[in-house]
């Protein structure tokens, strides 16, 4: 079948190392998994209303693509686009959180103070004054302390942020010129030894060097999850701008990250559209995209202010990806390559620029299979596809009932091939995969069901297989009731056995004590053998329905075809039916036309019968006639006399 792998551009045996280390700390990785996993968190993408950038724009097409345009770009954002959160962004975070600390803290410190001063007026008393100020003096020293321990650590994350910053490492391009056997290549090549066995480690919470940090990323999803859906502040807020403290707590409150602004200029039927990007907390731009398109058609217009905006939401290193593409049958090599990327044709089938993410990728090629995959590509810049196409398999196999029988196979859906005297094997085509087949009886229009392995599906094959013709389900009901029919009878058999079997065993312990009758132990005692002996034969037969059963159930599992080596012998099978069944017909004909003869005969003497009655008939009328003609004469006569 087609393959797909990936693979990153380091060396082998750094691979094989790290994935032997990666196999030693998996057992440690599962036990710690419950404890240090946790989920991506989203990153919420908003979208506003653009403003138009001329006074007296009171269009209405201008208006509408003002609303429209930002739902049309945030339209066009992938489902599984994932952003980069950067230390700066992090640290605008940590610092609106304690920001926001330290305004609350403010408000009750003030809340507080007031009801300090408050005290002289409303307390008459001095010994309680005294201690009610004691106690509101603490209370604003608690309060008091917490501010100076919030500011204390707003700085120090500024500090430790502005030393990241100043201690990241610097190009390599600025020690390109070091010799190679001098110290400092000594000291990069431990440094770069130290941080290969640094990445080798599966876990990243095994980790003591504080300066490495982890790569965090968030899932980047709309606001509301609906593309629809815009944001929009407060006039006032609106009024002050995006980096007004009025309006980035309307959008932290909305919690939002990302913010879509923009303006539009329009002159005729075409607009400029000026798009930007400001994440909060912190309201800074991250990017600016600046387009010309037609008010008319705003769609291509929105994916091109998105191409060139999308890098700046992701915040990813892009990456490359190399293609290796052979076939998995060295006969045969394959030819232009067609290489398709979240359904995009890709110009080129070797080396392609990506967003680090995750990607849907095709390969199709002529004379060969298509082969698709779903990959992250992330954690590293370059990236290797290997695919073996397998070539287009084409041709046909014949197969042949164990136990003949005239009937039809289907196969692929659409596939009939009938197997008859005439025809001793069925025709089946084949393309490289299994083949699920199914055979009907042409007397009965039962059907089994028949596999092929792939393996065995090749062009030119003679297969075999064993599959009888039968109602399973009809079968597995009929295995069934007779097993419940059998568990039903030992079990109503028990109670008998327990009941006869108590019986005998309390007058065996009386006649044992003397108090018991001899011939009324013997009597349960055979009663006992009895009951006992009919128990054992339901559980045998019990035992038996559940095996006849488990059977049925497991005759619904299609029978394995196999290869036929047994030509000879059923070719002069055949030839015997084929003689069997020409007797057969020989003895219907000759018996068709005895009967035919039989018929034509008693048709004749039914015929020959028929006639003599009619002459007779005839006969007895000619008389009738005659004698009553004479009578009249007669009586004619006597009246001439009178």
């Amino acid at each position: 079948m087609t393959t797909l792998q990936t693979k990153t551009s380091d060396s082998s045996i750094k691979n094989n190392i790290t994935l032997l280390l990666r196999k030693i700390f998996v057992f440690f990785f599962a036990l710690s998994l419950p404890l240090f996993s946790a989920s991506a968190a989203d990153w919420v993408l908003a979208g506003e209303t653009f403003t138009l950038g001329q006074k007296n724009s009171d269009s209405a097409s201008l208006k509408k693509a003002a609303e429209l345009l930002p739902q049309l770009i945030l339209e066009q954002i992938s489902l599984n686009k994932m952003r980069v959160i950067p230390d700066s962004e992090t640290l605008d975070r940590k610092l609106n959180t304690l920001q926001t600390e330290r305004l609350s803290l403010f408000l009750e410190l003030e809340k507080e103070i007031k009801a300090r001063d408050s005290l002289v007026i409303s307390e008459k008393k001095p010994k309680s004054l005294e201690k009610k100020l004691v106690e509101a003096n603490k209370k604003i020293a608690e309060i008091q302390e917490k501010i100076e321990e919030n500011i204390k650590t707003t700085d120090e994350e500024i500090a430790k942020f502005e030393k990241t910053e100043s201690e990241r490492p610097k190009p390599e391009s600025e020690d390109e010129n070091r010799p190679e056997n001098s110290d400092g290549g000594k000291e990069k090549f431990a440094e770069n030894a130290k941080e290969f066995f640094r990445k080798m480690l599966p876990m990243r919470f095994f980790k003591r060097d504080e300066e490495t940090k982890e790569i965090v990323s968030e899932n980047v999803v709309l606001y509301k999850n609906d593309v629809s859906a815009l944001f929009k502040a407060s006039d006032d807020a609106s009024a002050l701008g995006k980096k007004n403290y009025a309006f980035s707590k309307e959008v932290i409150s909305a919690k939002i990250n990302g913010l879509l602004s923009g303006s539009i200029v329009s002159y005729g039927e075409y607009i400029g559209v000026t798009a930007e990007i400001f994440v909060y907390p912190g309201a800074k731009s991250i990017g600016t995209v600046t387009e010309v398109g037609s008010v008319t058609n705003l769609v291509p217009l929105a994916k091109r202010i998105l191409q060139n905006m999308a890098p700046k939401i992701a915040n990813n290193l892009p990456v490359l990806i190399k293609f290796d593409i052979d076939s998995a049958d060295a006969s045969k090599s394959v030819t232009n390559p067609v290489v398709t990327i979240d359904g995009v044709v890709s110009k080129d089938a070797e080396d392609v620029v990506l967003d680090s993410g995750v990607h849907m990728i095709s390969i199709e090629a002529p004379g060969f299979e298509s082969a698709s995959m779903s990959y992250s590509f992330s954690g590293d810049i370059e990236f290797s596809v290997v695919a073996k196409l397998v070539p287009v398999v084409s041709g046909s196999m014949n197969i042949r009932l164990k136990k003949f029988k005239n009937g039809l196979f289907y196969a692929n859906a659409i596939e009939t091939s009938e197997l008859s005297l005439e025809n001793e094997y069925s025709t089946i085509s084949v393309n490289g995969k299994d083949v699920l087949s199914v055979f009907e009886d042409s007397e009965t229009k039962e059907r089994a069901f028949v596999y092929i392995p792939f393996d065995l599906a090749r062009d030119g094959n003679v297969l075999s297989v064993s599959a009888k013709t039968f109602d399973r389900a009809e079968n597995i009901d009929k295995r069934r009731i007779e097993m419940y029919i059998a568990y039903s009878a030992l079990i109503c058999s028990l109670p008998f056995t327990f009941y006869s079997l108590g019986e005998f065993d309390s007058r065996n312990n009386a006649y044992a004590m003397n108090r018991g009758d001899y011939d009324d132990l013997l009597k349960w005692q055979k009663i006992s053998n009895a009951t006992q002996v009919v128990s054992f034969v339901c559980l045998g037969w019990f035992a038996v329905e559940l095996v006849r059963y488990l059977f049925a159930a497991n005759r619904v599992l299609p029978a394995e075809a196999k290869i036929d080596r047994k030509t000879e012998s059923y070719h002069e099978k055949i030839e015997i039916l084929k003689v069997k069944e020409a007797e057969r017909k020989n003895e219907e004909d000759a018996k068709k036309a005895e009967e035919s003869e039989s018929e034509e005969e008693s048709q004749s003497e039914d015929k020959e019968k028929s006639d003599t009655i009619e002459e007779k008939e005839g006969e007895e009328n000619g008389k009738s006639i005659f004698f009553g003609e004479n009578q009249e004469s007669v009586q004619a006569e006597e009246q001439n006399k009178r």
